[in-house]
């Protein structure tokens, strides 16, 4: 439910000669909007309702990283930059979030639509893709 994915099978459809009416395509893209912006208040309320005030285990500079996914397919950077964690995913320049702090070892960013959208993300209007947590010893990866 994403504009840039719209376009593309848009795009595809044209290509293999099976493109929908206009109408039918602008209805879906119209209809699609209020649902995404419904859905990203509510991850914010979400996130924001079960943010505790426990505090991170360790300083911030040891969290510190470069960090991957189970697949060791997805590289996040975490850098501490004036008292904050920012994140970084994939060394893109555009994919930079301000990390905040949640639960104890436990950060999150900001559900915001129209910051993702501007940056070309892909939408996330559910809370937990919102998390970053370091479990048990913040170990250095780099």
């Amino acid at each position: 439910m994403d504009p840039t994915d719209f376009a593309a099978q848009l795009i595809l459809s044209v290509i293999i000669g099976e493109a929908p009416p206009r109408e039918e395509f602008l209805h879906l893209v119209e209809i699609t909007r209020p649902i995404q912006i419904i859905g990203y208040k509510k991850a914010a309320a979400a996130l924001e309702k079960k943010r505790t005030g426990f505090p991170p285990t360790f300083p911030l500079q040891n969290y510190e990283g470069d960090y991957y996914n189970s697949l060791n397919a997805v590289a996040i950077s975490i850098v501490e930059e004036v008292q904050r964690l920012c994140m970084n995913v994939e060394g893109g320049s555009r994919t930079n979030y301000l990390l905040l702090p949640y639960d104890g070892d436990t950060f999150y960013w900001r559900a915001d639509r129209d910051a993702k959208l501007s940056k070309g993300i892909w939408p996330f209007f559910l809370p937990d893709p919102h998390k970053v947590s370091f479990k048990g010893v913040v170990d250095l990866l780099t």
